[in-house]
């Protein structure tokens, strides 16, 4: 295990690591856009990914994140190859109705390396908007190696509502990678680490902690470590490794424990793998309560999606 790896184990188990998502790690300089449409810096914060439940959405849904009454996805139809034309539909949805808000307004906007081919970046729509009314941009590009050296390689889409002199915004994003002659699509650079226990649950038998590691994309080489604390004892598997990960599959890990005494214990796991020059990251903890009584119960279980 390397001893960045190790150290970033360190302040993830102690509350200091930030999990990235949304946020390409590439020389340490790409921004990202922050909720309402600004644009922050890396390790400010992460940007929600959550899928709409919009059932009849063309094409794959990979990003969305929500402000105000309102929430914008921005999703890609078909397969994205370079210098081929690929569509983007941007969808704002309404999550209440909003008798007062007058107009809507829709911009995609594009880095360097990304050339419109079809349709308008920019569209306004007049109210009234109301819950589950949906209201759609789509536009054509094509996507050149170029972007990969754009200073902020992502694709944008935010919405604006007025409501008299009032403004709220919404802001989704979708970043390209390209690597070599190939060009991927994501949502954000997070790997989500889900963690859970299974087995007899009694202090001092083995238990199983399964580890489920998800990327946007194919990993191939993904490096992997477990941190243990001083009240749970390794019982079978490795602590560290490296695996693959396919793209959008769950690829597990078990390893078996054995809590030795009452207490708080938990456990905690860290996943980085490189594609070219982006580097994807992820965290996951699980928390045990060990009573006196010598029943164990998981009271927290976060992964690097929250």
């Amino acid at each position: 295990m390397s001893r960045g790896l190790r150290t970033r184990l360190l302040a993830s188990l102690l509350g200091g690591f930030t999990p990235i998502a949304g946020a390409a790690l590439i020389a340490g300089r790409v921004p990202f856009l922050s909720c309402g449409g600004t644009v922050g810096t890396l390790m400010e914060r992460g940007m929600s990914t959550a899928a709409a439940s919009e059932p009849e959405e063309p094409g794959r849904r990979l990003s969305g994140e929500m402000t105000a009454p309102f929430r914008v996805d921005l999703s890609v139809v078909g397969k994205p190859l370079l210098a081929k034309p690929l569509k983007l539909v941007m969808t704002i949805l309404p999550k209440e109705d909003l008798p007062q808000l007058q107009q809507m307004e829709g911009v995609i906007a594009l880095p360097r390396g990304v050339k419109l081919v079809k349709g308008h970046l920019q569209r306004t729509w007049a109210g009234p908007f109301r819950k589950g009314t949906i209201r759609r941009l789509a536009v054509e590009v094509i996507i050149s190696p170029e972007v990969a050296s754009a200073e902020a390689p992502f694709i944008s889409a935010t919405a604006i509502g007025k409501r008299g002199a009032e403004g709220m915004s919404a802001t989704a994003a979708l970043y390209p990678v390209v690597v070599g002659n190939r060009l991927a699509v994501v949502d954000g650079f997070s790997i989500a680490v889900r963690q859970s226990l299974r087995g007899s649950l009694k202090t001092g038998e083995p238990q199983e902690v399964i580890i489920e590691a998800t990327s946007p994309i194919g990993i191939p080489h993904a490096e992997f470590t477990v941190g243990l604390p001083e009240g749970v004892a390794l019982v079978r598997g490795d602590l560290s490794g490296h695996v693959a990960l396919p793209e959008r599959q769950t690829r597990r890990i078990v390893i078996a424990v054995r809590v030795a005494r009452p207490g708080l214990w938990t456990i905690g796991s860290f996943f980085e793998g490189a594609v070219g020059d982006y580097v994807f990251r992820g965290n996951g903890e699980l928390t045990i309560r060990a009573a006196e009584n010598g029943v164990l119960a998981t009271v927290e279980n976060r992964d690097s999606s929250q």
